[in-house]
Formats: C-alpha cells, sequence, structure tokens
C-alpha cells in the first residue's frame, strides 16, 4: 500500500473546480461530486493503510472499516462544500465588481491548495493513524486487555500527551474512550497491551485535548467528527442537504462494496441448516446474491450489511414455514423456505429457493412477509 501522505496529483480536479465556481456552475452552498469523490478516495485509501491486511470474509472488522468509509465519506462532502463556499467568496471585489478570470485563478488556487494539499495530507496522515487504532482496538476488547498509552519519547512529544505517559488502565475503563490516540493532528502516541497481573498506573493530571480529538475510534468508527468546523459552522438545512447526499453515495458505495465480497466468496460455499424434519445445504449463486443486494428493505443499509455474515445468519435463524412456488413464470423452482432473523433488533425474513432437483438456494432477505 501507498505510504501515508503520497496522496495522488489533484491538480486537474481542482482546476476544473476552479472554473466552474468562476463560470457560475457550481455555487455556495453547492458540492463538485468529482472532487468529493477523489478525495472520499483518498480518506479510503488511508483507512485500508492504516488497518493493515484486509479482514478475512465474514469479519465483523469488515462492518468497521465500512463505518469509517461512511464517516470520511460525509467529512468529505462537508470539506468540499467549505471549499466551494471560500472560493465563490473571492469572486467579487470589495465593492462587489466582479474579477476577471486570471486575478480570481490567482486567488483561487492557493485556496483550493490549502484544502486539497496541506490539510489533506495532515488528514490523510491522522485517518492512516485513527484506522490503524481502530483495528488495534478490536483485538484489545475482544481480548478485555490491560493497556498501558506510551508515547514515542522525544523532544516533539507535546506536553499534554507526556502527561498520559505510562498509565495503565482496563480496556474498559473509561479513560480509554476520550484518551485512546491518536490525540491529535500527527499524534505519534500509541497503546500496547500488558499482562493482566501488571499493577494499575491511573493517569496523573488530565489534559486538555480538543474536542475533535476526544475519541476512541474503535467505539464511534468517527474519524472526523461533528465538532470539526466544516462541519458544526454550517446551519442545520444545509448540513441536513449534505449528509443526505453522502448517504446516497454511501449506499452505492456499499451496494458495489457487498456485491463484490460476496461474489468473490460465497459461491462453492454450502450452509447445513434444519428446516422442520429436512436437512439441507443452502447454496449460493452470483446472480441471486446480486439480486439480493438490490432488494429493497425498511433498513437497506443494515440488510446489504448483514449479508456480510449470511452464512452465520442463516445458521442463527429460525425456521418458520415452507410455501409451494405459485409464479408460473419461475418454472425451475418448487418451494420457498422463510427463517426470521433480526436485523437492526426488528424482525426479517431470510427467503430461500428450493428447485426442481431438491438443491436449495439463498434469495433474498426481505422485511416483511406476503400473506
Amino acid at each position: 500500500m501507498d505510504a501515508a501522505g503520497e496522496i495522488p496529483d489533484l491538480d486537474t480536479l481542482v482546476e476544473r473546480t476552479i472554473k466552474k465556481v468562476y463560470d457560475r456552475k457550481i455555487q455556495a452552498g453547492d458540492i463538485d461530486a468529482d472532487l468529493w469523490k477523489a478525495q472520499t478516495e483518498q480518506y479510503w485509501k488511508a483507512i485500508r493503510e492504516g488497518w493493515g491486511s484486509a479482514p478475512a470474509f465474514f469479519d465483523k472488522a469488515q462492518i468497521a472499516m465500512l463505518e469509517l468509509r461512511r464517516n470520511v465519506n460525509v467529512f468529505s462532502a462537508f470539506k468540499n462544500h467549505a471549499n466551494i463556499l471560500e472560493l465563490t467568496e473571492s469572486l467579487t471585489r470589495p465593492d462587489g465588481s466582479r474579477l476577471p478570470f486570471s486575478e480570481f485563478k490567482k486567488l483561487a488556487k492557493p485556496i483550493s491548495e490549502k484544502y486539497y494539499d496541506a490539510w489533506l495530507k495532515a488528514e490523510y496522515n491522522y485517518a492512516v493513524r485513527a484506522s490503524s487504532s481502530a483495528a488495534q482496538w478490536q483485538k484489545f476488547i475482544d481480548n478485555k486487555s490491560l493497556l498501558e498509552y506510551k508515547t514515542i519519547g522525544d523532544g516533539r512529544v507535546r506536553d499534554e500527551h507526556r502527561k498520559l505517559h505510562g498509565t495503565i488502565l482496563p480496556a474498559d475503563h473509561p479513560f480509554w474512550t476520550i484518551y485512546y490516540p491518536p490525540n491529535g493532528w500527527n499524534c505519534r502516541c500509541f497503546v500496547r497491551q500488558r499482562p493482566s497481573d501488571t499493577t494499575l498506573v491511573p493517569p496523573g493530571e488530565l489534559p486538555d485535548v480538543k474536542e475533535m480529538f476526544r475519541n476512541n475510534v474503535g467505539i464511534t468508527s468517527q474519524i472526523f467528527d461533528d465538532s470539526h468546523p466544516f462541519i458544526r459552522e454550517i446551519g442545520q438545512a444545509q448540513a441536513e442537504k449534505i449528509r443526505q447526499l453522502a448517504q446516497m453515495a454511501t449506499r452505492a458505495f456499499e451496494r458495489n462494496f457487498i456485491t463484490r465480497k460476496l461474489e468473490e466468496n460465497l459461491p462453492g460455499l454450502k450452509t447445513e441448516l434444519k428446516l422442520g424434519e429436512q436437512t439441507v445445504s443452502v447454496q449460493y449463486s452470483k446472480n441471486r446474491l446480486k439480486k439480493a443486494v438490490s432488494q429493497p428493505h425498511a433498513d437497506q443499509f443494515e440488510k446489504n450489511r448483514a449479508m456480510l455474515a449470511i452464512d452465520k445468519l442463516i445458521k442463527g435463524a429460525t425456521y418458520i414455514k415452507t410455501a409451494l412456488n405459485t409464479k408460473d413464470w419461475k418454472t425451475q423452482v418448487t418451494k420457498y423456505h422463510y427463517l426470521l432473523v433480526e436485523i437492526n433488533k426488528k424482525p426479517s425474513y431470510i427467503v430461500l429457493e428450493e428447485l426442481n432437483d431438491g438443491s436449495v438456494y439463498f434469495y433474498s432477505i426481505v422485511d416483511k412477509l406476503k400473506d
């Protein structure tokens, strides 16, 4: 994977955005979709770099990474909005007259370079460290570890971080909800696991850490939270509009990501399942999996995420009923089997197809059954 801070050249997209703003194709309150997407992809690369090796299929870490992706996509949209707003404010002179493009470009380039060079590099490095810490947290909390806060120990360590050095507390102690690193831009602090018989060392003086860094990414899945000025300093209506755009983009990304993971891992797998007195081997096909991801559901996000663990979900489901196929056009299907599961604390139903030859395939997940 690419090293932290090695950001691909975004100059072409920045130039296009500057021209769009000048030509009023993009105005204050708008988002440049191309630049937003490119920036989100950089944060996603940082997340994967920080996490290290890709999680195994069915691993809950896949969901944790998708939560981080959702977060940086939202942040990227708000940041793009702030950039466009600052650019549009530079279009006119103090007397209200419009600048010629040559003058506007001279003002606009340093503005955008600030967003997509200096700030993006710092954010990229922070996202790498945050996702690395989040990946470690999954292991720490599962092992109910004792944890020790450590600094690098050189002359660049911040005074507020030095105060935390040597603290040893259980992983479930409230201290780690606030002071789990990284605790600032370019923070190099880390946490290590200690033996269970290690003497606890409570922190001495607790330092003042900025609100946006008072966060355990492993718990919240928030690399950039709502206290960031890009998010905090705009009106509620505009913020909601941006969140809706981000949600649509996240849906599209997750649909493609989950479909690809299912198609790579499930065909060929068989899940043994008891349906009343009958024991069957549930199989998976790429075509059915793709359709199942697109199947409407009251909670589309959680339904699709649940499918990343569909094998486990089927094994833990409760058999409800079997019904004969009454759809004349589906001549190869003889029966449908229905299983009860819980998704986002609400009942949902796994639908299985049984074919003429007796083979059974996973078909879909729905939030309600037809009479």
